[in-house]
């Protein structure tokens, strides 16, 4: 949320008045100014939560193990439970490459949005 106020903070109060003076209404303004500006923002929410589930094992295993008929089981306290439950390591170590794959994903298309940004932000 406070990534989202700073970034409607940053948006240019003009292109909303002129949207409203060309007879947009308070959606229109929402889906054709505002959410588009907020797109890089939104990226950015994106991909921390992204990054943050994939690495949130710890609270999950320790208050549900998963729990209720799977409801709650992540990727990784699946590659948990084939490993240290099930004994079938190998196919818990390929769960753990799609783990690292998908996070550096993440990762590297959060940092080259922030290196893009301070590039524009400094030009």
């Amino acid at each position: 949320m406070v990534l989202f106020i700073a970034g409607l903070k940053t948006i240019d109060p003009a292109t909303i008045e002129a949207a409203r003076v060309d007879g947009a209404n308070s959606f229109q303004r929402f889906r054709y100014v505002v959410f588009p500006q907020l797109s890089s923002v939104t990226l950015v929410v994106v991909a921390v939560i992204v990054i943050d589930s994939l690495r949130s094992f710890d609270i999950i295993w320790a208050m549900t193990r998963g729990g209720p008929f799977n409801s709650t089981e992540l990727l990784s306290t699946y590659m948990f439970t084939v490993a240290f439950q099930q004994r079938a390591l190998g196919y818990a170590s390929a769960l753990s490459v799609v783990i690292v794959v998908l996070a550096l994903g993440f990762i590297i298309t959060y940092l080259n949005r922030a290196i893009s940004q301070e590039k524009n932000s400094t030009e």
